[in-house]
């Protein structure tokens, strides 16, 4: 069964990818500009494949009896004005005081590749493959290392913060969610910021 949820939604992401990419910008919220001048155009035509990145991620972080840091760098990159795709990587490190047991602490890391459609101004549907690996024990009681993916579907807001910044808040839902996930839910809200 999760082999066919898995497969299902890497073909709505491809399919998605194919006809955002296939579509003609005329959703553009970019108002009509005047013509400029030749040399002008020549110039803005080099530096326009750069002015479509995105590059940002998240970060997290909990001081106390518990300690997490996270940081998950992410680079995107424009299709159409309403289209983002792009790639990150992720690392976090968790700590605990288990008090007579000792301290805990284990580190989780991966990486993952996301698209997002935005077909109402801010809001926008997200799709994106996350793959983790992380610490288990097993049923002899020694800690083992494993790789999880994790599908991911969502809905999430986008508010600009700059010419080209964003900020967004995503609620993601794990379509591959088991006891042994690296998430202790199949929800897993997240808050990026992009440039």
């Amino acid at each position: 069964m999760k082999k066919i949820v898995l497969h299902i939604f890497l073909s709505l992401f491809i399919v998605g990818i194919n006809q955002v990419h296939a579509q003609d910008n005329d959703y553009s919220r970019e108002k009509l500009k005047p013509e400029k001048p030749r040399d002008e155009k020549k110039e803005k035509a080099t530096n326009d494949i750069w002015d479509n990145f995105a590059i940002g991620g998240g970060l997290g972080l909990q001081v106390g009896s518990q300690t997490y840091i996270e940081i998950s760098p992410k680079v995107g990159y424009h299709l159409t004005e309403k289209a983002l795709v792009g790639a990150g990587i992720s690392y976090i490190y968790v700590s605990e005081d288990l008090g007579v047991q000792g301290k805990y602490h284990t580190s989780v890391y991966g990486g993952s590749i996301f698209s997002s459609y935005e077909p109402i101004e801010n809001l926008f549907g997200w799709a994106e493959y996350e793959l983790l690996n992380y610490e288990y024990y097993d049923l002899n009681n020694e800690i083992k290392r494993k790789w999880v993916n994790s599908p991911f579907i969502g809905i999430g807001y986008r508010q600009p913060i700059s010419d080209r910044g964003f900020i967004q808040f995503v609620f993601l839902y794990n379509l591959n969610y088991t006891s042994d996930s690296p998430y202790s839910s199949p929800w897993v809200p997240r808050i990026s910021i992009f440039f």
